[in-house]
């Protein structure tokens, strides 16, 4: 169940070229990300973020299929958008 609510906080990977560059989602993201989903996908987004921050040895790689990233990298990105989501 996780890996599935993880797909739509990462899909943003396709867009970004440097994890280190990605500081947390805008103003207007948080906001756009409370008016397109419903409270209840908001809370499973945000369980899902908790616990994939909880062990580093998940393998986000496999949420989204050809991303480029390393399992490192997307943990530190899921850090990133939980830290924006608070």
């Amino acid at each position: 169940m996780f890996l599935k609510h993880l797909q739509y906080p990462l899909y943003k990977l396709y867009y970004i070229d440097c994890i280190n560059e990605f500081h947390g989602l805008t103003a207007f993201e948080v906001a756009s990300f409370k008016e397109t989903y419903s409270s209840d996908l908001q809370e499973d987004i945000r369980l899902a973020l908790e616990w994939a921050q909880q062990d580093e040895s998940i393998d986000l790689t496999q949420v989204l299929p050809g991303i480029r990233f390393s399992n490192q990298e997307i943990h530190e990105y899921v850090r990133k958008v939980a830290k924006s989501l608070e």
